[in-house]
């Protein structure tokens, strides 16, 4: 096996980690282990929501919708907004709570920065 090169299918590096398959969390000798950056490769349902508001303490995020629609909730701002042409973006800080429901079956791809256990 080359160690400078891997070659896969997201969807399906994505079903071990809750669809993140870059980051800290990947074992130390797979090349997709990092703790400068963070990708989740989203494939979402219909009707899937984040129960319960989160943030992340050291990250910056940046979430792109590929297909369908997705909606990011940030309760302490009072804004949502709704992803739904390819390409749609939302980048936040830092400890900026978030929460997400999924308006129609969607891919997003999601960067965060950097890559920390419990940030």
């Amino acid at each position: 096996m080359n160690k400078s090169i891997e070659f896969g299918n997201l969807a399906e590096k994505a079903k071990t980690h809750r669809g993140w398959v870059v980051g800290h969390f990947i074992e130390k000798d797979d090349l997709l282990h990092s703790e400068a950056v963070e990708i989740k490769y989203h494939l979402a349902k219909k009707g899937e929501t984040n129960e319960s508001f989160a943030a992340v303490s050291e990250a910056h995020t940046l979430s792109v919708l590929m297909r369908g629609r997705f909606r990011l909730l940030f309760p302490e701002h009072g804004s949502e907004y709704i992803l739904e042409n390819e390409g749609d973006f939302v980048f936040w800080n830092p400890l900026v709570q978030h929460g997400w429901e999924v308006l129609e079956d969607t891919l997003l791809i999601t960067v965060r920065w950097p890559s920390r256990p419990n940030s």
